[in-house]
């Protein structure tokens, strides 16, 4: 049977793949080998087959046949290709002839031929003059994708993240890309998605290879990523594969599909991508004075899973993944140096002074990374594997980004719809990037934004059309992945009822495209009209709260504008304030409704802030903490709302004299608060009055 496969391109040229369909190539392989036996053995030659041979032919059971009679064996050449169904020894007596048998393939295997060159699997009525043994000699069934053949040195599976071990790899199928190494080390890798029965891997070859030509230079370090969190299996290759379109994020791996037996079992179709490493061609930093100085090069990583935390900023943790010293008096004052650089960005962007910003930050990657994450709609982009590059002697750039088997709406927290700004608002302080929903705080960004994107869409336009492609391209091996993981229909991690009720893989396949085009188009609407440039984040989503607590919420709701995103974050300011660690005055109004402001107040806290410009504010919400029902005295017994518009002359707005009534003792409660005699103010304070602790998830102004 002559099969085709896809012929991988070479990934930083995905532009034109993007434009363009993949070159079909057929296999190139040599000719069938013949099957050469004892005198035990059928003496037959294995008939001529259309493509290589990739098992050698000899039979696994090649034990004396006993010498009291006539028998027949019937072998295989592999083990874990393919059993004889029937009985695989018959003794014959005189004139008597076999009873039927099969050679049945494994998953992942074909049936080839008999060593006597009989071509279909079942046979019957065998009556050789001596004993013979008669092979079925199986192979790799290699369909749509290339095949990595990984065999561990225990022959046993990868059980250790850490540990590397021993093993060989083999790429077949793929023509001119063919090679084996058997000096290879392999390990696990993954936070999640280890605990699952398909693992992914980690590999390093004993010399440079550039693996099927994908990538724009050699490496030794290589992943194998399952994807059993993404039943498209396509997710993550459709996002790296956009690091060709978001040009301005440091490096994109390039990957793509294969299918994996370990040890002889078929285990599925994974992603082959690089590794996330430092090298020339992928993170390219300068580590020439790595042992002596802290001005050298660093690549670190956001994430809650990390071993080891080397410091921690806006709340989320990161670990060095670049090499330092090995005088660990010198390291420990690299991982101070790259700390606290990175605090200062944070710092700067606090300010909102595009100047101070741009001093410390390169903004055109910090753009790309943002459009990249809110046109995928990431779940993890604030939780782990997002990563930031400094060089010696540059600014904080962001890339690479990775890990995108939860996002394209295979996620819930809202991000598996297609309408809705993501990224750039706090909705959620675990998962939310404060890089992105601080920047997005200010009108200058979000044109920068609109003009980056406007340049971009049309060529996102036609990565619906990528999807398909490759889906249809790969198709066989795609769904030959489901017959050894049969998962359709389970919820594996995140995924929301829409992908469960998917049981096709064309259904799942045609489900992203169309989520990425109506996604895209969204965006497209939303980026070139007046709510983006406004700061209007909430028109499209619900405001976090899970519960309104009066009808003036609901009503504020529906009447007025979410102002938030226009507040100077860097006027907020609290008056005689004791705040609890990392539950700051600023948690108040970052519309983030997992942290609160908690502070120790004596009598009265006067927090204040500024707008862009004078506003009318027509209301505001205030919503309880996450733990007010064990705390009921920490709302507050009452506050009074002021505007003005030099800073001296302050007009009364509202004023709440029995908080306690006014808020329930209820956690994550919304409560509305709408102002009579609304009026436009630049400049505002609230003076909360109370006994002791006071707290709020936060503070919704509405205008």
């Amino acid at each position: 049977m002559s099969r085709k496969f896809p012929r991988i391109l070479f990934r930083t040229v995905a532009l034109l793949l993007l434009s363009s369909v993949f070159p079909l190539a057929a296999c190139s392989r040599g000719a069938q080998t013949d099957g050469t036996h004892t005198e035990e053995e059928s003496s037959l030659p294995v008939a001529e087959a259309e493509t290589r041979q990739y098992l050698d032919t000899e039979p696994t059971d090649r034990e004396p046949l006993p010498d009291d009679g006539i028998y027949v064996r019937y072998s295989v050449n592999a083990k874990a290709a393919g059993k004889i169904c029937g009985r695989s020894k018959q003794k014959l007596e005189e004139g008597e002839k076999t009873s039927a048998v099969t050679a049945e393939a494994a998953l992942g295997y074909r049936f080839v031929i008999w060593s006597d060159g009989t071509t279909t699997p079942s046979r019957e009525g065998d009556s050789p003059e001596s004993s013979v043994t008669l092979t079925a000699i199986f192979d790799y069934d290699i369909l749509s994708l290339p095949v990595l053949l990984l065999n561990t040195e225990t022959g046993k599976d990868v059980t250790s993240k850490k540990e590397y071990i021993g093993a060989s790899v083999s790429l077949i199928g793929s023509g001119d890309c063919d090679f084996t190494d058997n000096a290879v080390s392999v390990r696990g890798r993954g936070n999640n998605t280890w605990h699952y029965e398909k693992k992914s891997y980690r590999f390093k070859l004993s010399k440079k290879r550039n693996i099927l030509d994908i990538a724009s230079g050699k490496s030794k370090s290589w992943v194998l990523l399952a994807n059993m969190c993404d039943q498209s299996l396509l997710r993550n290759d459709t996002a790296l594969s956009l690091g060709a379109v978001f040009s301005h994020v440091v490096w994109e791996p390039a990957a793509t599909s294969v299918e994996v037996y370990l040890n002889g079992e078929y285990r599925g179709v994974y992603l082959l991508a690089e590794a996330i490493t430092v090298e020339s061609h992928r993170v390219a930093l300068d580590e020439s004075e790595t042992e002596t100085e802290t001005d050298i090069g660093y690549l670190i990583k956001l994430s809650y899973y990390a071993d080891t935390v080397d410091f921690v900023v806006a709340g989320k943790q990161y670990e060095i993944r670049s090499n330092l010293s090995s005088d660990e008096i010198t390291a420990k004052r690299q991982r101070k140096t790259i700390g606290s650089y990175t605090e200062r960005c944070w710092n700067a962007i606090k300010t909102g002074n595009r100047s101070a910003i741009e001093d410390l930050v390169d903004l055109d990657s910090l753009i790309d990374a943002y459009l990249l994450e809110e046109y995928v709609k990431n779940l993890d982009m604030g939780w782990d594997s997002f990563y930031l590059v400094k060089d010696a002697g540059g600014r904080l750039r962001f890339g690479p980004c990775w890990d995108f088997d939860l996002s394209f709406g295979n996620g819930n927290e809202t991000c598996e719809k297609t309408e809705g700004i993501y990224c750039g608002i706090c909705y959620n302080e675990a998962l939310s990037n404060p890089w992105f929903y601080q920047m997005n705080r200010y009108p200058w960004f979000r044109a920068l934004c609109k003009a980056r994107w406007n340049e971009l869409y049309p060529k996102l336009c036609q990565v619906p059309e990528y999807v398909i492609r490759t889906a249809e391209e790969g198709y066989d091996s795609f769904c030959r992945n489901f017959e050894k993981w049969n998962i359709f229909g389970q919820r594996m991690n995140r995924e929301t009822e829409r992908i469960t009720s998917l049981r096709t893989y064309r259904e799942h396949f045609e489900y992203l495209a169309k989520w990425i085009r109506v996604r895209g188009e969204w965006l497209d609407r939303y980026f070139n009209g007046s709510g983006y440039l406004n700061g209007t984040f909430t028109d499209n989503i619900e405001i976090p709260p899970t519960q309104i607590g009066n009808s003036e919420a609901e009503s504020l709701l529906q009447k007025y504008t979410v102002l938030n995103s226009v507040i100077k974050t860097e006027t907020i300011r609290a008056e005689n304030d004791a705040p609890y660690p990392n539950e700051g005055v600023d948690n108040l109004l970052d519309m983030c409704i997992s942290n609160k402001y908690c502070t120790d107040c004596s009598r009265s806290i006067t927090v204040t802030f500024s707008l862009d410009q004078a506003r009318s504010l027509g209301g505001y919400l205030l919503i309880t903490a996450n733990d007010t029902e064990l705390y009921a005295e920490r709302n507050p017994d009452g506050w009074t709302l002021y505007g003005s518009n030099d800073k001296t002359n302050w007009a009364e707005l509202d004023h709440v004299q029995n908080g306690k009534t006014a808020l329930n003792a209820v956690n994550d409660t919304a409560y509305g608060f709408e102002i009579d005699y609304p009026q436009s103010f630049r400049y505002y304070k609230i003076e909360f009055r109370n006994e002791g602790i006071l707290q709020f998830s936060d503070m919704i102004l509405l205008g």
